[in-house]
């Protein structure tokens, strides 16, 4: 029997309507789905009326079930692999699952669509001729600043994110480091909640507060810092 092949599906960071027709099919007509929640894959399945068996795969439980995926895939099933949002693989469980089916040969096709890091970088306008991904820091503060502390010399473009409870920590970690650089901040993108901040880490941070004077502000966000001038 020939072996199945894994369904690299990228999903939508906030519009169901950026899902492409490829993704659409390819859901509907693999034997199942891998998910990285099971409440958001369910979601995603309910939105685009499919009825598929769900099971899971996420940093919690990566290495204990990546076998039975791989006996599953050589037995002939074809298997879509999807994450919460965006890609997975990147900044995303999966990555293990990738290199385990390179190992056995098992084919891969991977789904492009909608990427929060490429929306940043061109709403940005600054020049993403060249530019460092950098993706989640350290979540200790002191090594985040280490992280950080290159950034005012750095010549290209940088992407950072992080968890929404801790944007308002990363700017005001910004402004201790590189306070006069320029960023962009992408909030809930391709959402109709979407929101674009531009300026100094301390214009942003003031910008928010004013918007939003009593509550502890989060969201979904990726942020760009821009390259060091010439």
């Amino acid at each position: 029997m020939n072996a199945g092949k894994l369904f690299l599906i990228t999903t939508p960071i906030g519009n169901i309507a950026d899902l492409t027709i490829r993704a659409l099919e390819s859901l509907r007509n693999t034997d199942f789905v891998i998910c990285e929640e099971f409440k958001e894959g369910s979601k995603l399945l309910r939105q685009l009326e499919i009825e598929k068996e769900l099971f899971n795969l996420n940093e919690h439980n990566e290495q204990q079930v990546i076998e039975e995926y791989i006996l599953e895939l050589l037995s002939g099933k074809n298997i879509a692999l999807i994450s919460d949002c965006g890609t997975p693989g990147f900044a995303d469980p999966g990555l293990q699952l990738i290199n385990r089916c390179i190992e056995m040969s098992v084919k891969i096709e991977f789904i492009a669509g909608a990427n929060s890091v490429l929306t940043a970088l061109v709403l940005s306008g600054f020049d993403i001729s060249r530019f460092r991904f950098l993706g989640f820091l350290s979540p200790k503060s002191d090594l985040r600043k280490k992280q950080l502390s290159d950034l005012s010399n750095f010549k290209y473009s940088t992407v950072l994110m992080d968890t929404p409870y801790r944007l308002m920590t990363l700017l005001e970690e910004l402004n201790d480091v590189v306070p006069d650089k320029k960023i962009f901040v992408g909030i809930n993108l391709t959402t109709p909640d979407e929101q674009q901040f531009r300026g100094t880490p301390s214009e942003i941070i003031q910008e928010i507060k004013s918007k939003y004077p009593d509550e502890k502000f989060k969201a979904e966000f990726v942020l760009v810092v821009s390259p060091a001038r010439n």
